[in-house]
């Protein structure tokens, strides 16, 4: 772990505390009920107890687990934003902002607060970050929504409680093989077989977004998935939907891709989950994707599955390609 090192947006600079900041906070913090009236926590009350707050910060700074930054506008000091409580047998933190009153409304506290969220979940690995704001205070549930947090459950009644999650990721190598016999995969000790029709939806550049009917042995589930990024590691959010949901977001469907049918035999081999997909726009041709744990993984490939090569990353034989209307044969 880092601790708190600079972090920068578009327009903020989020850095270390120095002592200087003391007279600022106390100014700007200390001396303003609106900034500590919900959170009944104010460190800089007195010019004392300011000096006393940025001298704990100092004296914490070589803990690569202690959070506690300063936030700058063009050099001037704007507010505050901390993580503490963090309990690594849980993957858990909890972070608190402030912004002073002359700055409120220009977005900064949702800025900062983006850019702490990618920070502790990203390089720094916790899994949950919580916050938590009384009922009316509308405006920083405003900006938790806003940076991609959710209601949770807290300890406390008249609190509302919000977390972010760390983003999935979906590590896996593709291949592309020689059409399977059909019977080899149907006998694979342990195999499970899906019947997939994939929708892929219209959304942002950057953004592959799609619904999936899987079926196996005449029962039914749905999903909803957003795919980020490219090659061997993709940032995956996944969740299971109704069928109602299902549905009306067909509604949403990218009039630019065909629905997408597959057959998907998973097939356990040498602790790996071996993926092979069957198009019936294809009958010399398969795609098999192995799922890894890591990207550095060793994997192994059963001498009944013919590998022509690997197309981990090639965009032709992405399924959201091979959805597109303009190809009258794909591939």
């Amino acid at each position: 772990m880092h601790g708190t090192i600079t972090l920068q947006t578009d327009r903020l600079t989020l850095r270390q505390h120095i002592l200087r900041d003391a007279p600022v906070l106390h100014q700007c913090f200390g001396l303003d009920e609106a900034m500590y009236r919900y959170s009944g926590w104010n460190p800089y009350a007195t010019e004392e107890m300011a000096m006393e707050t940025m001298g704990r910060f100092l004296a914490s700074y070589p803990d690569s687990r202690f959070y506690g930054w300063a936030i700058e506008h063009q050099g001037e000091l704007v507010g505050t934003v901390g993580a503490y409580d963090y309990a690594p047998n849980h993957g858990t933190i909890e972070v608190g902002l402030s912004i002073f009153r002359p700055h409120w409304g220009r977005g900064f506290a949702a800025e900062a607060l983006s850019r702490v969220l990618t920070y502790l979940t990203g390089p720094e690995g916790i899994r949950r970050v919580l916050a938590w704001c009384a009922p009316d205070n509308s405006p920083s549930r405003r900006v938790m929504e806003r940076c991609g947090m959710v209601p949770t459950q807290g300890p406390i009644p008249d609190r509302l409680y919000y977390e972010y999650r760390a983003p999935n990721f979906e590590i896996e190598r593709k291949f592309l093989i020689a059409y399977p016999d059909v019977h080899t995969l149907e006998s694979w000790p342990g195999m499970t077989r899906y019947e997939m029709v994939q929708t892929y939806l219209r959304s942002d550049p950057g953004d592959e977004v799609r619904v999936r009917q899987r079926t196996q042995d005449g029962v039914s589930q749905w999903f909803h998935t957003v795919k980020r990024g490219e090659g061997i590691k993709r940032q995956e959010e996944e969740r299971t939907i109704n069928q109602g949901e299902y549905q009306a977001l067909l509604a949403q469907a990218d009039p630019t891709k065909r629905v997408l049918r597959k057959t998907r035999y998973c097939l356990p081999y040498r602790g790996k989950l071996l993926e092979v997909d069957l198009y019936p726009f294809w009958q010399d041709l398969a795609v098999l994707e192995v799922e890894l744990e890591r990207e550095d993984d060793l994997i192994s490939i059963p001498p009944q599955l013919t590998v022509l090569r690997e197309v981990t990353g090639d965009m032709a034989y992405k399924n959201s390609v091979l959805a597109k209307t303009d190809k009258e044969d794909p591939l």
